[in-house]
């Protein structure tokens, strides 16, 4: 069932410990090769040191420092063809949102289940190999 899922490599950026480590749960039971980082200087530090190469890059857009669309622009000017699936829980803040994710961005809602996590980033997988 996860065959289809080896060898991509995913990179979780989520400075909520739980919501982090149940991305990393879900997506290495599916077969992804996951690496997590806690916020977005990590997550630079592990594509500039080479440990992680993603093709799917799943972020929280608000975090400590660098939101997930200054991170996002920073890791595809490393890496320009990795896919980015953006989440938050901030519903009541829809305009700052729009305003921090380039239009038509893949965007997963928090609180999420396992199931809408995996297809989201199943969609990004397509769309990667379809490019």
């Amino acid at each position: 069932m996860t065959a289809h899922n080896d060898g991509v490599r995913v990179l979780v950026v989520e400075d909520e410990p739980m919501v982090r480590a149940l991305a990393v749960r879900t997506l290495t039971e599916q077969g992804y090769q996951v690496t997590a980082a806690a916020d977005g200087g990590e997550a630079l530090a592990a594509v500039d040191q080479g440990s992680v190469a993603p093709d799917i890059m799943v972020t929280d857009i608000i975090m400590p420092g660098q939101n997930g669309r200054q991170l996002s622009d920073a890791v595809r000017a490393r890496q320009p063809d990795v896919q980015v699936l953006y989440m938050s829980g901030h519903t009541g803040e829809s305009q700052v949102l729009e305003r921090l994710l380039p239009a038509d961005a893949p965007f997963l809602q928090k609180p999420f289940t396992p199931g809408q996590l995996v297809r989201a980033v199943g969609a990004l997988r397509v769309r990667r190999r379809d490019c």
